[in-house]
Order: structure tokens, then C-alpha cells, then sequence
């Protein structure tokens, strides 16, 4: 059973019209169709039909020597390892603690993710954090209605596509 849902998963990523090309400077990954970027917002926003919303932040730094780039991902790493968790439990109870994974396609990613405290109106908060062998960074936060545990895979998956060309 668990083979063929990684088999459909990986159809799925191979499906020319399931996926679009994000792209942010020098960071691209493939997303699902179906999310309109909001004319305004905090960062980079994109809503889909369901009202799941991802918002997109990147920071790109201007060409850096060796050291500064240990130093800008050292800044990132306790970013991560410190606010990255804040956030989520700003949204509710952190129901997946932070997690650090490197990327088959270059960088780091660290993730966590809530569910709100409200039950009659459940909320989930994901946030994702890929940071560059450079020191540069995107983070995702999806926010919608639901559980975490019903959206995590679908959108941690999208980060196997992740690529920085910096």
C-alpha cells in the first residue's frame, strides 16, 4: 500500500500539468497548479481554491567571500532554530517539532509545523525554511483550514524539487 502511494506521488511530480515553475531569484521549485499570486500581501502570496495560503519570502544577499557566507548561514541556522518554532507556535500547538534535512538538489531544509487550538475550527501552519550553500534563503509558511497532518507530505514533497543556482 505505502508503494503505491510513493508511486502515484512520484507521477504526480512528473505530471506536466500537476506542477508549475516557482521561481525567486535564484531558487526555483516545482508547486502545485492552481495557486493565483494576491496582488498585495506580507512577502510573495499565493491563494488556491481551498483557501490554502502560501507565503513566500526570500532573502538574497549580495556576493559574499567564504567567511561571510559560513557567517550569513550561521545567522539562518539559529533563525531556524529559534524563531522558525516561534512562529508556528504563534499559530497553535507545534505538532511537528523542527526538523533539519539536506536537499537532493542542493540546500537545507528546515521545517516545523501547528495545528491551531481552536477544534471546532481547525487551522494548520507549515513553514519551511531552504537555505543556500551561499547563505541565502526562502521560507514558505502555508497557512489553511485543517489539520497538519492531512497537508504535511503533499507539501513537503515539493521540496525534493527545490533548486538554488546561486
Amino acid at each position: 500500500m505505502k508503494w503505491a502511494t510513493l508511486l502515484f506521488a512520484a507521477m504526480m511530480f512528473l505530471s506536466p500539468t500537476w506542477a508549475e515553475d516557482w521561481s525567486f531569484g535564484p531558487f526555483s521549485i516545482q508547486w502545485a497548479d492552481g495557486y493565483k499570486k494576491a496582488p498585495e500581501g506580507s512577502g510573495i502570496q499565493y491563494t488556491n481554491v481551498e483557501g490554502i495560503t502560501v507565503i513566500v519570502d526570500n532573502f538574497i544577499h549580495k556576493p559574499m567571500n567564504k567567511d561571510e557566507e559560513a557567517e550569513a548561514i550561521q545567522n539562518w541556522v539559529h533563525f531556524a532554530q529559534t524563531a522558525l518554532p516561534g512562529l508556528a507556535a504563534r499559530q497553535g500547538q507545534i505538532t511537528r517539532p523542527l526538523a533539519k534535512e539536506e536537499l537532493p538538489q542542493g540546500g537545507t531544509l528546515y521545517s516545523v509545523a501547528s495545528d491551531g487550538l481552536d477544534p471546532s475550527d481547525p487551522q494548520f501552519g507549515l513553514f519551511f525554511l531552504d537555505i543556500s550553500s551561499k547563505g541565502n534563503i526562502t521560507q514558505f509558511t502555508v497557512e489553511g483550514t485543517g489539520l497538519q497532518k492531512d497537508h504535511w507530505d503533499g507539501f513537503r514533497g515539493f521540496f525534493q524539487t527545490a533548486k538554488w543556482t546561486d
